[in-house]
């Protein structure tokens, strides 16, 4: 389980790289507005990235909305059914509140597992 702390702006290339991957198969971006708006103005860890053979395969922004943390998973099709599980775990361990949101249905069944 590859995974390590998302950094912005430094890891900006990978994180964009996932998500343009991630919305090709429908065309639905991988994110909320909120979620872009907040890595706009973040510095610093932002959330998780999960690489499988040294090629980032996954990414979860992670944000604070009251006392839970907001996660939103970005992964390819064909790696959701390992990454966004890996992802979640990772932003669990991390805060006692969270609640999950992903565009496919695929990624938050996989998420939810």
């Amino acid at each position: 389980m590859p995974i390590r702390p998302a950094r912005f702006p430094a890891d900006a290339e990978s994180i964009n790289a996932i998500l343009a991957v991630a919305a090709l198969p429908d065309a639905a971006y991988p994110l909320t507005e909120d979620a872009l708006l907040y890595m706009a103005r973040a510095e610093g860890s932002i959330g998780f990235i999960h690489t499988a053979d040294g090629i980032t395969d996954g990414f979860a922004i992670t944000r604070p909305v009251g006392a839970a943390t907001v996660v939103e998973i970005a992964t390819p099709p064909d790696a959701a059914s390992h990454t966004a599980r890996h992802l979640l775990d990772a932003a669990i361990a991390d805060s006692q509140i969270v609640k999950l949101w992903a565009v496919s249905h695929s990624v938050a069944a996989a998420a939810a597992a």
